[in-house]
Order: C-alpha cells, then structure tokens, then sequence
C-alpha cells in the first residue's frame, strides 16, 4: 500500500537510518552460526578517488552499517581506522572519528569523510580502513580501494601530463582522467576523481554519452556538473538537448541513490540521471525494493544541500523510491524532467518522480512529471515554496496521485505557509490518477493536518478525483483552495480500497480551507488508497 511506502521513505532519510539493511538473519549471524556478534559491521560504500596526482588531495568517502548488537559511540571508542595503522595516502593519526553526537545503534550506519593525500611518486596504491573498537579490538569488513597516482609530465610549460587516452573510444573528462561514455564499462571512480579535482565555485563538464554507474557518485562541495557544450541553451534534456547520461549499471546495488549531493550550492545542468529500471529487475536491488526497502532504488538524494539546483535535466526509470529525492532549503528545480520512475502495477516498485521532504524557499518551476508511478510531485513541507507551471500527464500506468502536499505521516514539518501552487496542469488520461492534487495526509495515514498554501490557477483533467482536501490546513493556517479549473472526475470510482465517493473538487471536514465561496463536495476521504 502507498501508506506503507511513504511511511518508510520518511524514516530513513538520513545516513544513521537502521532499516531495509538488504541482509537476511542468518546473514547478519556470526560465522558460527550463533546469535550477532557484540561488535561486527560491513561496508555499504566506499567511494575513492580512481586517480589522484602526485601529491595532490581528494575526498572519499566511506559508509559503515552496524550489523552487531553493539551501539557504537564516540565515547566508546568506535573510530573507522587505517587497517594496521598505516596508510598512503592518510598522514593525520590513522583514525576517523564519528560524527559528534552521532550514536550508531544495531542495523545503523555511520559515514565517514576521509581527506586524502597521495603520495609525491607515482604508481597504484592500496588504501584500506576497517571499524575499530579503540584498545580493544579491530572488528569487520575492510573497504579496499586501488588509487593510481600519477605525476605531469615534462615539468616545463605545455605538454599533455597525465595518461593517454586508452583505447576504445574513451572521453577524457578532466586533465588525465579518462572514462568510457559507452556506457559499457564503469565510469564512476573517474567522474569522481574529476569532481575532487573540481575547486569550490569550479565547473566540470561531461561529454555527451552514457556513463555506467557502478557505484554512489558523491558531492558536497559547491560545483557545477554538466553536459559539455550546453552552458546557455535553453533546451533541457529530453526536449532537443543531446546530455551526458549518468546510467545506473545493472548490478548496482546502493542506498539513496547513484548521485547523492550535501553541503550547499551544487547544481546539476544538462544532465540525465538513469535508473535503467528494465535491465535491473532481476537484481538484488529489484527484490529488496519489492520487499518494501526503496532506497536502493533511488537514482538520486539531496541530504540537506541548501541552495542546490537541478536545471534541464532530467530523471528516469528509477527502480522504486523516488526519481530524486531532496532535503534542503532553497532548492531550485527547474525545466527539468521526471518520467517513468517506477512501475505501478508490481506492488512496492512504485516510484514518486521528485520527493521534496523539506525544501523552504524552494522553487519548483516548469518542470514535466510524465507517468511516474506513485506521486508525480511531492513535498512534505517548503515554506515559502514556489511551484508553478509544472506539467503532471499520466497516459501510460496509474498514479495513485499527481502533486501532493503532504507531511510524511508526521516526519516531515508539512508547513506551507506563504507557498503558492499556481499554474500547474494536471492531465490524467482515462483517470489514470487516483487523484489530481492532494492537500494533507489523511488520503493515507490520519498524522496531523499540513499548514497553509495556496492553491489557485490549475488545471486538473480527468483524474478519478480532481482536488482533494483531506488534513489540511489549521485554524490559523489555512490552505487556500480557489480560482482552479477542475473537469473530468466521476461522481464515484474505484480505489485500490474499493468503490468511493468522488467528484472534482472535494473538501473532508478535518480541514481548514479558504475557498473564497467557490461551491465544493464536501466529504471524508481518508485511508485510501
């Protein structure tokens, strides 16, 4: 059911989450097959610079899961360490500490930030960490990564430096670095060796092609990434612009997506995140999403990234979960696209096309959300939120909605006071929304009402159930519900929870509107679908 979705996608949208570890019992027992171990843990990713130039400084980073019984803590002495207190490429005390305040409780993770140093000669290094209980024991799996260090060439002025192309075909995407854009063969590790080498404020293009994503591309430094070439064009990715397509490989099995961005002041243009949702259904990414676990099938998260954008781009065929899912005020998402993520029809595989968790002052603007499968657009909250002119059409799969306001069963603030909803267009061919817009939470799950927003100016066309008001608004923050054009919605239809009252503009009575005497239905609608 949706309300079972969304309740875990709002749980466990920060690192330390303890859910859908992708491990059965019996894999989490200690290799003798008794009960979990005090102290044990595994790697969910460790994503290394592939090349580093002699001397020069990068940034990985490395996410632990606790798979023993054990809370980790600072206090305690729990550190990720360099495997026999010795590395290449880290010249600080060979420890990385916890987050301060963060405790890592049984099936949790802990993420660690590791600033590199590669060494002033060249040559491929092992660079290898592991968890360690301080003076009392290391414990765990090891995340093991190769880095090439590479010097210029020549010394002098001019020259190419670096490595030559190899052969193939391969684009070269920075100064020595090198990638396939077939699509064929991995091209993660490069594009973020590119990224650590992109300075603050600095941009780093793309050629056009396909990229396999093998593994989480992660950025938290303020940086542009786009297709080459495309700076200034007007077109976006899916409408005329040939992009650089950042493709999920077959295999790839990763929580919060293959792209994840924090910090402030990234911005994503002209590019095409792809979760190759076809190719990928008989992964083990494809049956933990069906057994109701959907941040594997995520191509994209926003941990708290303020003044973030995503401008032209666009985002595909996600597993499950969420075409791209965001947290962090200011974001600006613009002329891009959201198109067949998730599939309806096969129970838990549904996927919302954008999921704002918390965005104030964000603005959602000119933007097409084309079939997705569970909410085209989503926010659980955005203050002063700006979402205008965006296009929701479902033509070939259902939607159980178009564009919700929502809170998130009560993990999300659900605060829209000041935001504005206009000029939206809502098409759902042959009533394939259950509803067009959705204002609170109580459609699904009875949590307190959202606040606030004004919804005036759409368009919503023949949806099962046009605009429905089910827990929103308050007493004091009301949601403004006028001026909107609504046909096409049946007086009754068919939810997943049977037979239910319908019609194109209805208002439940645990709701706080402001219609300005506009006549609406006025019923309950909670606990469905």
């Amino acid at each position: 059911m949706k309300a079972q979705r969304v309740a875990i996608l709002a749980s466990c949208f920060f690192l330390a989450c303890g859910l859908g570890s992708g491990r059965s019992g019996d894999e989490a027992k200690s290799e003798k097959g008794g009960a979990l171990s005090a102290v044990a843990s595994e790697v969910v990713s460790a994503d290394f610079p592939a090349v580093l130039p002699c001397g020069g400084s990068g940034t990985a980073r490395v996410v632990m899961r606790n798979t023993g019984r054990e809370t980790w803590t600072g206090e305690a002495g729990f550190k990720l360490g360099t495997v026999d207190d010795s590395d290449d490429f880290y010249r600080k005390d060979t420890r990385v500490y916890l987050e301060e305040g963060v405790d890592v409780p049984p099936g949790g993770q802990a993420a660690f930030r590791i600033e590199l140093v590669a060494p002033d000669s060249p040559g491929a290094r092992e660079t290898d960490w592991q968890m360690v209980e301080e003076f009392v024991q290391w414990f765990g799996a090891v995340a093991k990564r190769r880095i090439d260090v590479q010097c210029g060439g020549g010394g002098g002025g001019g020259g190419g430096g670096g490595t030559p192309p190899p052969a193939g075909g391969e684009v070269e995407l920075c100064d020595g670095v090198f990638a396939d854009s077939s699509g064929q063969r991995a091209a993660t590790a490069a594009i973020q060796a590119c990224v650590e080498r992109t300075g603050d404020g600095g941009e780093l293009e793309l050629p056009a092609g396909t990229y396999r994503m093998d593994r989480q591309l992660w950025i938290n430094r303020p940086i542009t990434l786009r297709t080459a070439g495309t700076a200034g064009q007007g077109g976006s990715c899916l409408n005329g612009v040939r992009c650089a397509v950042l493709q999920a490989a077959p295999d790839l099995y990763v929580e919060n997506g293959f792209v994840a961005i924090a910090g402030e002041g990234v911005r994503f243009e002209h590019l095409v995140f792809d979760g190759n949702r076809q190719a990928r259904l008989s992964s083990r990414a494809a049956a933990v999403c069906s057994g109701g676990f959907n941040r594997v099938g995520f191509n994209a998260t926003a941990q708290e990234c303020t003044g973030c954008s995503f401008y032209l781009s666009a985002s595909v065929n996600a597993l499950c979960g969420s075409g791209f899912e965001w947290i962090g005020d200011g974001a600006e998402i613009i002329g891009s696209s959201f198109k067949d993520n998730g599939d309806n029809s096969r129970h838990m595989m549904w996927a919302d096309g954008l999921t704002l968790l918390r965005s104030d002052g964000s603005v959602v603007r000119n933007n097409e959300f084309i079939d997705n499968s569970d909410i085209g657009f989503i926010s659980g909250g955005a203050r002063g939120g700006v979402f205008i002119d965006n296009v929701v059409h479902q033509e070939r799969q259902l939607a159980f909605g178009g564009l919700m306001l929502d809170n998130f069963n009560g993990n999300t603030h659900g605060d829209f006071e000041g935001a504005v909803v206009r000029g939206n267009r809502i098409q759902c061919t042959s009533q394939q929304c259950d509803y067009g817009i959705v204002i609170g939470p109580h459609a699904w799950y009875p949590s307190a009402n959202t606040r606030g927003g004004t919804v005036t100016g759409n368009v919503v066309r023949s949806a099962k159930l046009g605009i429905v008001v089910s827990g929103g608004g308050g007493p004091d923050a009301p949601v403004g519900l006028f001026g909107n054009d609504v046909a096409g919605s049946p007086s009754g239809a068919r939810f997943t929870c049977g037979q239910r009252q319908s019609g194109n503009v209805v208002v439940a009575p645990d709701s706080f509107v402001d219609t300005r005497g506009e006549q609406v239905l006025r019923f309950a609608v909670d606990g469905c679908p």
